[in-house]
């Protein structure tokens, strides 16, 4: 049986931490490029995805795992 891993919004992340999301999102490209650098599978701890905005434009955000 395949284990579905739980994941959270980068959307509610930045809620929670008081962040804008811009800023979340901006330090998510930082952290997928370390991890790029040094060779880790960044699909562990962020998967991008995408959103409407209140404009009906579609925006990137990530689904973020536990370990994200």
């Amino acid at each position: 049986m395949k284990q579905i891993e739980q994941t959270i919004s980068s959307i509610e992340v930045a809620e929670m931490l008081g962040k804008t999301h811009g800023n979340l999102v901006r330090d998510v490209r930082r952290y997928l490029e370390q991890f790029n650098e040094i060779k880790i599978d960044s699909v562990n701890f962020f998967k991008e995805s995408t959103y409407t905005d209140s404009k009906g434009e579609k925006r990137i955000c990530y689904q973020m795992t536990k370990k994200g």
